[in-house]
């Protein structure tokens, strides 16, 4: 799993195979999970996000479980 926290690595340049990013790139080479964010985000509820998120995988969820429980418990 990579999990990426800057806004731009997602925007991608357009060739004539289509985009090309870093994050799709990963899915290439085999990475089975890749988690980018979209948008500017604040470091420290970055940090509190990522630590639950992390702890709900270390639980036995799969990644996308993961992120839900995480955000709800966070909103």
């Amino acid at each position: 799993m990579a999990v990426l926290n800057t806004c731009d690595i997602v925007i991608g340049e357009i060739i004539v195979e289509g985009v090309l990013n870093f994050p799709w790139i990963l899915i290439i080479v085999g990475f089975p999970y890749v988690v980018v964010s979209q948008w500017k985000v604040d470091d420290s509820l970055t940090y509190h996000f990522m630590k639950g998120f992390c702890e709900e995988l270390r639980n036995g969820k799969d990644a996308s479980s993961s992120l839900c429980a995480n955000m709800l418990q966070m909103f």
